[in-house]
C-alpha cells in the first residue's frame, strides 16, 4: 500500500537509476498484490494530528513522484 514513505522511496529509486544511466526500473513487492492504493489507515492516523500539513505533504509527495517519473 502506498504511503508517504513508500512514495519517497520510489522517487529515490528512480533518481538513483537515472544517475546510473538506467532506462528501466521495475518495482515489485512481496505478496500477491503490488498496490491496492493509498494506505488510508496511515493517512487518517496522521490527518488527525495535523490535517493541513499532512494533506499538503501527501500532495507534494505525489507531485514529486509524478514529476520524477515523467523525467525518467
Amino acid at each position: 500500500v502506498l504511503n508517504i514513505e513508500v512514495i519517497k522511496a520510489m522517487v529515490n529509486a528512480l533518481n538513483r537509476a537515472a544517475v546510473g544511466g538506467s532506462k528501466l526500473v521495475l518495482f515489485s513487492a512481496a505478496g500477491s498484490v503490488f498496490c491496492c492504493g493509498l494506505d488510508l489507515g496511515y493517512f487518517l492516523k496522521y490527518l488527525r494530528k495535523d490535517r493541513n500539513r499532512t494533506s499538503l505533504e501527501m500532495v507534494n509527495t505525489i507531485k514529486n513522484f509524478v514529476n520524477t517519473f515523467n523525467q525518467f
